[in-house]
């Protein structure tokens, strides 16, 4: 049985704060395009309530129904979500 590797507490904390880097510039692109796509091209709302529901079909979209360019511009198939929103 192999025994898991331990690495220093340097070593761990840097990892830890890479994928915390990376998780912050991913949320940033996602926010930027919500803005791009949702909020300026079907602005001016008007009310709280409208731009709520409609975040929320964005993010069903953005979660379950975007195309993905990789895979042949096809749906993510199902359980393979491998980034949600919510």
């Amino acid at each position: 049985m192999q025994t898991a590797r331990r690495y220093p507490k340097e070593v761990r904390e840097r990892a830890v704060r890479m994928v915390f880097d990376h998780r912050e510039e991913y949320a940033e692109s996602v926010i930027d395009l919500y803005k791009t796509e949702l909020i300026r091209k079907h602005g001016p709302w008007k009310t709280f309530a409208d731009v709520a529901f409609a975040t929320l079909e964005w993010v069903d979209w953005f979660n379950y129904r975007r195309l993905y360019e990789t895979i042949g511009n096809i749906p993510r198939p199902n359980g393979r979500r491998s980034t949600t929103l919510l």
